[in-house]
Formats: C-alpha cells, structure tokens, sequence
C-alpha cells in the first residue's frame, strides 16, 4: 500500500461491482487504475482470459508509455475498489519521486511474462 500512498495520497476509490466492464480493447486510453482492493480480469476480443491482477497493481499503465488504445478488455471480478489517476498526475508523482517510474516498469514487464506464458501454453 506504500507505493499507492506515494502516487495516490488521499484521494477515494470508486467500488465496481462484479462484472463490471472498466474498458474495452480497441478503445483510447484516458487514465490509469490503481486497485486498492479486489481484482480485475483481461479478455481478449475472443473471451479468452489472459490475466488476472489484484490488489496494489496499476491497470491500464501502457498508456504512460503512449499506447493508443487498450490492449484488452478489463472486467471486475467482485466487488473491487479502483482509484483512477490521469497521466499529468502521474507524471507530476514521478517527478517528485523518481523510484515511482522504475516501480511501474518493473511490474509492466512482470505483466508482459505473465501474458506471454500464458499465450505460450496454447
């Protein structure tokens, strides 16, 4: 939780009940998520789940590094609790504390494994 205090500070989430679409692949990204509690799934266009994060990860955190649209389709899985941060926000963080940057590099290529593995195994 240290991580979302440093980015987020004090702002509220927003709950998502089950099911729920947060975005759909093809669309423009505008911000990014950070889920304070709960779980999001990615599908691609075909349904097919490809993964699962959770508590303390970033969604949607390709559009930092100029991704014109969503890579896949975001659904809620439970009730989860997202806080949404715009790019200029995130931005300003990362100037105040560098280490944020290499911290969400760290998990883009944590996600990238993970995905990769998973379209391996077909």
């Amino acid at each position: 939780m240290g991580l979302l205090k440093k980015v987020f500070g004090r702002q509220i989430g927003t709950i998502y009940e089950d099911g729920e679409v947060l975005f759909t692949e093809g669309e423009p990204p505008n911000s990014i998520y950070s889920i304070v509690s709960g779980e999001v799934d990615f599908f691609t266009k075909k349904g097919r789940k490809v993964l699962t994060i959770t508590t303390g990860s970033f969604v949607g955190i390709a559009y930092l590094f100029g991704c014109k649209q969503r890579e896949f389709t975001a659904i809620i899985n439970g009730p989860t609790t997202l806080l949404k941060l715009d790019k200029k926000l995130l931005t300003e963080r990362i100037h105040q504390d560098p280490s944020l940057a290499f911290t969400i590099m760290q998990e883009m290529a944590k996600r990238y494994r993970e995905i990769i593995g998973k379209l391996a195994q077909e």
